[in-house]
């Protein structure tokens, strides 16, 4: 049976250690910026949801938009899509009715998976999305 000299391998334990925590410190940035992707794309894509049902619906009986139906169709979008985790508030702009348009801004705000600092434990992303009707 052959003896195991602990002494030689301590270079190749500390060379390993090193690897995996810088590994993890790499991998934390990743999860991060993934966190970060994923927000954008969740207020996107309710943006346009907002944005597109709003539009429809306000345009539904007799071609152009109005302002009491895209905004109840609005925040009925808003509230169904609501996710309490990530809280989000939105803003239409109603000057580009007039012109057959439903301009609609989204503001979603997420927490860091891993905070830097104390102060900073939450970030806004902001999307806009515009809905353009194109009467028959």
């Amino acid at each position: 049976m052959r003896r195991i000299n602990w002494r030689k391998g301590n270079g190749s334990i500390l060379v390993g250690t090193l690897i995996c925590v810088l590994g993890l410190f790499l991998m934390a940035g990743v999860a991060e910026t993934v966190n970060l992707f994923q927000g954008a794309v969740v207020a996107q894509t309710r943006a346009d949801l907002i944005a597109d049902g709003s539009a429809a619906y306000g345009m539904s009986y007799d071609n152009t938009l109005d302002q009491g139906k895209v905004a109840m169709m609005s925040s009925l979008l808003l509230a169904s899509s609501a996710d309490f985790d990530n809280p989000i508030s939105m803003r239409i702009d109603y000057s580009t009715l007039s012109s057959n348009q439903v301009r609609v801004q989204v503001t979603s705000e997420r927490d860091f998976w891993f905070p830097r600092s104390s102060q900073e434990t939450s970030f806004q992303i902001t999307k806009e999305a515009i809905s353009r009707l194109i009467s028959p």
